[in-house]
């Protein structure tokens, strides 16, 4: 059985071919972590490999662009494709780095823990990747970079509320019973309306979550900064202002990310 990634064809794999893959990614390792082009004698005492594997090796990967060679000296340092998704790795985790601000401010504004939550979008599962603590003595424990679901809490429906209409049914058929999917879509309109989530211990007991979307510079919702409130500190009154802070920094935080708002 075979399918399609970009270019190459993938199959279901002999324990040789795992193999392979296995020397290819060790091969790739040290391109990376040279300083400086490497030849193949020089790959082959660094991997434990003979020679005329190296070569094999190298050639299935210039074939893709993963690495280049230097015609004068025969030697090899990673390729413009290798490169290339270094760099849009690089991109998706630097909503990490520079998130850090924004979460800074809210916990300084508002008095409570602040999360950054990321889009798995392979998994349908969002993971929070950033944490700031509450400077309260009575605080949660924050599950850190554990996939959990979209359609429980404002971690998830902060996010799950400005996907595209098919995914959204997707996920709350993949996630919820019958009897529960009307309830969860009627709350995914009441955030898309009010632009943030409100929710009451649907995933700790007896804590208020409120969650923002952060878009992309392609208009796409990625993330979510998030506080979670113990309930009796929650003031309903204050709910509101404390909503208004979480929105203003998750499109600072959007707007550092090249979102414009159309």
């Amino acid at each position: 059985m075979r399918r399609r990634c970009g270019s190459l064809r993938v199959s279901i794999m002999s324990g040789e071919a795992a193999g392979t893959i296995v020397r290819v990614v060790r091969l790739l390792r040290c391109l990376a972590e040279a300083e400086g082009d490497v030849s193949i004698t020089e790959l082959s005492r660094l991997m434990g490999l003979a020679p005329s594997t190296i070569h094999r090796l190298l050639n299935l990967l210039l074939q893709e662009g993963m690495v280049a060679r230097s015609e004068a000296r025969s030697l090899y340092q990673p390729g413009m494709e290798f490169i290339r998704l270094g760099a849009l790795v690089t991109r998706r985790s630097r909503i990490g780095e520079v998130a850090r601000g924004f979460m800074q401010a809210m916990v300084d504004d508002a008095g409570e823990a602040c999360m950054l939550t990321q889009l798995l979008p392979h998994e349908e599962k969002v993971m929070v990747t950033a944490a700031i603590a509450s400077p309260h003595p009575l605080r949660y424990a924050i599950d850190m970079f554990q996939g959990s679901d979209l359609t429980r809490g404002a971690t998830g429906l902060s996010i799950l509320a400005f996907l595209p209409d098919e995914r959204i049914s997707g996920i709350v058929e993949a996630e919820r019973e019958p009897k529960e999917r009307d309830a969860v879509l009627a709350e995914i309109a009441r955030v898309r309306e009010r632009g943030y989530a409100l929710t009451r211990g649907q995933k700790i007991p007896g804590a208020v979550g409120l969650g923002a979307p952060v878009f992309n510079a392609d208009n796409k919702v990625v993330a979510a900064l998030c506080v979670t409130i113990p309930e009796q500190r929650f003031d309903e009154a204050q709910a509101d202002r404390l909503a208004e802070l979480l929105l203003t920094q998750a499109r600072g935080l959007s707007q550092t990310l090249g979102h414009h708002p159309r």
